[in-house]
């Protein structure tokens, strides 16, 4: 109800007020609100220290290959996915975390599109690590090799929450013949999926392949948390919606239909 407190707003320091809702009594790096913002959201990140919410203002913002460097903080938009959105243009990965982020590192309110990779993980990548990801729309993201066109988890423990991952596909490439997970690939990890759909993703190629399996989730030695989530329209050669191997969990509470 105070006008003067927002995020992006001036924060003196030690006055007492969190002025730019930032998680602290001082300044903090913003994205897309006030002449003062950082010019990217990279740029914010590296600016930012433990504990900080580093606000995004609503927008197109053309970039790829963002990473966090292991930090405890939260990215997330003023205005929501449908305001605000990360294209990378197929110039690579849209986010990378492989250095041990917690779950104290948090990403909410995107859509993540365009991102490309021979690397698996189209649009995010995590190795070794433990984010959340919250109301994201995940869409038209493409990998060419081993899989996750949406998301690639390995060896890491992942939650996902209210996030839409809808047309994301997997390709095989001239070194490998195989694609998996056209929306989500799982490899000895564990994630949780709450309230999320995924939606007309593709392990397919125009050349029939059995290797092409799982268009909505690919999993292996994984633990899986599945509640409350559609998974329609995908396709793959093998498990149109969930290709499932060697793996524990709970599906609960969901809708699965009209995959091919």
């Amino acid at each position: 109800t105070d006008p003067t407190i927002y995020p992006g707003a001036d924060d003196p320091q030690d006055d007492g007020i969190d002025r730019d809702c930032g998680g602290t009594d001082a300044p903090e790096p913003h994205v897309g609100l006030t002449a003062a913002s950082y010019p990217s959201i990279q740029a914010a990140i590296d600016a930012a220290l433990a504990g900080s919410i580093v606000w995004v203002g609503p927008g197109t913002y053309v970039e790829h290959d963002i990473t966090f460097g292991g930090k405890a903080i939260t990215l997330v938009s003023t205005e929501g996915p449908e305001r605000t959105v990360i294209d990378a243009r197929s110039e690579g990965r849209i986010m990378t975390f492989d250095n041990g982020e917690t779950a104290d590192t948090v990403v909410r309110g995107f859509t993540l599109t365009g991102g490309y990779t021979h690397d698996g993980g189209g649009a995010i990548k995590v190795n070794g690590a433990s984010p959340v990801f919250e109301e994201l729309i995940i869409s038209n993201n493409v990998t060419m090799a081993h899989g996750g066109g949406g998301i690639a988890l390995y060896d890491s423990d992942v939650v996902v929450r209210d996030v839409t991952i809808s047309g994301n596909d997997v390709y095989p490439s001239e070194e490998y013949t195989s694609g998996r997970g056209g929306g989500i690939y799982v490899d000895k990890s564990r994630i949780t999926l709450l309230n999320c759909t995924l939606n007309g993703n593709n392990s397919v190629y125009y050349m029939t392949s059995e290797w092409m399996k799982g268009g909505g989730l690919y999993a292996v030695e994984a633990d899986l948390t599945i509640q409350n989530t559609v998974i329609s329209g995908n396709r793959a050669y093998t498990g149109g919606g969930l290709y499932v191997a060697s793996s524990t969990g709970t599906i609960q509470g969901c809708t699965i239909r009209n995959n091919r």
